[in-house]
């Protein structure tokens, strides 16, 4: 049984390695004006936006992996969790479907696709932390609630500061949407690929 889980979870890793590395890489071969510290990811996979699609690709690819991944958690019954996770990886490939507004401000865009867009990276979001909150919940082992913790914790800061780049949210928020996406991926996407990696080992009997 374990085959299948490892297969999943590699395939994981390599989507995780491919968006950490497209997300510094990619920002030198997309539209001009594209900051790397300004911007976002999404932006990298816009509408009318220069390699657009390696970043839909990339995002499509982490939303059905993390699901498999996670998948054994269905052999724990543990529906809650494997409920939020789908969601969170669902939420992905809608992003990956619909495209964010381009950098550009003369570029024309379809409005309600940008509006998808946003939609889903929010729910992405609430998919995610509360993925996070369940873990912190169920965990008994202290070091990997802890992680699961700071995971959730990652994820709610650097969503505040992205909401308020560039804006005065108790102090003035600097616009630095791109490095604090960054950072927060780097994190949450590592830390599910340890959680998930941890929970295989230990629950999922061998063949």
């Amino acid at each position: 049984m374990k085959s299948k889980y490892t297969l999943f979870w590699f395939l994981f890793l390599i989507s995780c390695i491919a968006l950490w590395i497209v997300m510094y890489i990619l920002p030198r071969h997309t539209s001009p004006g594209y900051c790397i510290v300004c911007n976002t990811t999404s932006e990298l996979g816009a509408q009318h936006t220069k390699n657009a699609w390696i970043m839909n690709l990339v995002f499509a690819a982490l939303g059905i992996s993390a699901v498999l991944s996670g998948s054994y958690l269905l052999k724990q019954k543990d529906k809650l969790s494997f409920g939020l996770l789908a969601g969170f990886g669902l939420s992905l490939i809608g992003v990956a479907i619909f495209h964010h507004k381009p950098v550009d401000p003369d570029v024309e865009y379809l409005k309600w696709m940008d509006d998808l867009h946003s939609i889903f990276a929010t729910t992405t979001g609430i998919f995610f932390t509360s993925f996070a909150l369940i873990s912190v919940l169920k965990t008994k082992q202290i070091l990997f609630k802890i992680l699961a913790c700071l995971a959730f914790l990652i994820s709610i800061i650097a969503s505040v500061l992205m909401a308020n780049a560039g804006k005065h949210f108790i102090i003035d928020v600097p616009n630095y949407s791109g490095i604090y996406q960054r950072v927060m991926f780097f994190c949450t996407f590592g830390w599910m690929l340890i959680h998930f990696l941890f929970n295989r080992l230990i629950h999922i009997p061998s063949e």
